[in-house]
């Protein structure tokens, strides 16, 4: 019982929970039910509408009869009488006036099957009507008496097809309501296949229908709104990606200013502690500190290198600013370069160093002129302070694919590997001593780095067969 009632709530559940099924079962009770009413109808209906029709016509044949009775002889009107109960198979029983049952020798009723007087008494249609015949002057009744077999028979065979007009019926309305339900569910089925994708936030596929309905209304509806939800995604993606790329700028120039003040807090305590050292000495003269003119001047030489560090930073720190704009202009770069290296003439022949510039691809770009030349100075001021004695420096131009590059090589020297992209760092020197004597403030390659970002290029450094060479990389809008 407990297992047969289990049962009976997973099958409820199964209907409640498929469409298909509720649409099968109802249109299935709703045909069953449809045909039902018919068949009661038919059972009841049917013989009354039957006994109402053959009342009606065997009205309208008796007072036909009654009529032409009226014009001829007693004789003909018997025969006349005689024929209406054959073709209507009906008795029909003639009185006269005294009520006495007419008798013609054999007792013979005008009834059509021969049917004895015993089988009047089931005759469902009973009239009575006064007539008369031309050769007589008495009135005579003739009572008619209609048979309801016929009608009863037709009752009859209906109650016994019952089974199989109920196999029938049953058959018709499952393979009705299997290819209605078939038609109705179908594209609702694809429906909720599609509106499952959306959810799952596939916008890719496209509902197709050539129904004109309201299906196909709510399909177009779909199609719509998953166009509209993939314009919306992709949006959101752009933003998220853009918002993606703002915080990792950001987390990028956090942590570039965590290295820089990290950095720099190393780089001042030396000159600080150097500086107090000597203040402090001057003031209680302690051994040479005596000489206070000696150490007054190294002392202006700490504050003038600490005072140039202090600048480079605050540069550095501006550049980092999202506010920082570039102001693009033509820049020749044969005149820059030029005029960079006349700068450097005296370490230059003081070095014997062999410059060559060829500018051979293209001279002329598009960038902010005072930083681009500050950038060009530090690379070659590098190059210059790194170079062996009587070493090259070449500056040349070349374009690879899309990208033109510049070159700056210096021949001579070597950079491990590892120390490359440091080198880009703040505080970052080529060489381990950290002199600032050839190193500098260890902040020009870092600077350099981010005014080539600012400008969308890229630079590298990297060793080739006879010496180190920096690149960077332009785009192609930025050479006229």
């Amino acid at each position: 019982m407990k297992q047969l009632k289990e049962s009976a709530i997973e099958l409820i559940r199964l209907i409640r929970s498929k469409l298909s099924i509720k649409v099968f079962l109802l249109t299935l009770f709703v045909l069953w039910g449809l045909t039902g009413l018919t068949y009661i109808s038919i059972l009841i209906v049917t013989p009354r509408l039957y006994q109402t029709e053959l009342q009606r016509n065997l009205d309208t044949a008796i007072n036909r009869t009654i009529k032409e009775i009226s014009s001829v002889n007693f004789k003909r009107g018997k025969e006349i009488i005689k024929d209406l109960s054959n073709s209507y198979n009906i008795a029909i029983m003639l009185f006269d006036s005294n009520g006495k049952q007419i008798d013609y020798g054999e007792n013979i009723l005008f009834v059509a099957d021969g049917n004895t007087a015993s089988v009047l008494q089931r005759k469902s249609i009973t009239q009575t009507y006064e007539i008369n015949f031309n050769d007589t002057q008495e009135i005579y009744t003739m009572t008619v008496l209609g048979k309801s077999e016929e009608i009863n028979r037709f009752s009859l065979l209906l109650k016994r097809s019952l089974v199989w007009i109920c196999m029938g019926i049953l058959c018709i309305s499952i393979i009705i309501a299997y290819f209605y339900t078939k038609y109705i569910t179908m594209p609702i089925k694809k429906i909720s296949s599609y509106s499952r994708k959306l959810a799952e936030l596939n916008f890719a596929s496209h509902f197709y229908n050539n129904r004109n309905d309201e299906i196909g209304n709510l399909a177009e509806s779909l199609n719509e709104l998953s166009e509209h939800l993939n314009n919306a995604l992709d949006e959101l993606r752009a933003a998220n990606d853009s918002l993606k790329k703002e915080i990792e700028y950001e987390k990028k120039v956090e942590q570039q200013q965590m290295t820089l003040f990290s950095a720099l807090s190393h780089e001042l305590k030396t000159p600080i502690t150097i500086l107090k050292g000597q203040t402090q000495g001057m003031l209680y003269n302690v051994g040479g500190y005596k000489d206070k003119d000696k150490y007054l001047k190294r002392s202006f030489e700490v504050i003038c290198m600490m005072e140039q560090l202090v600048k480079e930073i605050l540069i550095a720190s501006h550049m980092q600013s999202s506010m920082y704009k570039i102001k693009t202009e033509n820049i020749n770069l044969s005149e820059e370069l030029y005029d960079i290296i006349e700068e450097y003439d005296e370490m230059i022949l003081l070095k014997k160093l062999n410059i060559q510039i060829m500018l051979m691809d293209f001279s002329i770009i598009s960038a902010d002129k005072i930083l681009i030349k500050k950038v060009f100075s530090n690379l070659i001021s590098n190059a210059i302070y790194y170079s062996p004695k009587g070493e090259s420096i070449n500056i040349s131009t070349k374009i690879i694919g899309d990208n033109p590059i510049i070159c700056i090589k210096n021949t001579g020297t070597y950079i491990e590997e590892n120390e490359k992209t440091s080198l880009f760092q703040p505080f970052t020197r080529g060489e381990k001593s950290r002199n600032r004597n050839t190193g500098g403030s260890g902040l020009g390659l870092y600077i350099a780095k981010l005014i080539i970002e600012l400008h969308h290029f890229s630079i590298a450094m990297k060793n080739e067969q006879d010496g180190v060479c920096v690149e960077i990389t332009l785009n192609k809008q930025s050479v006229k």
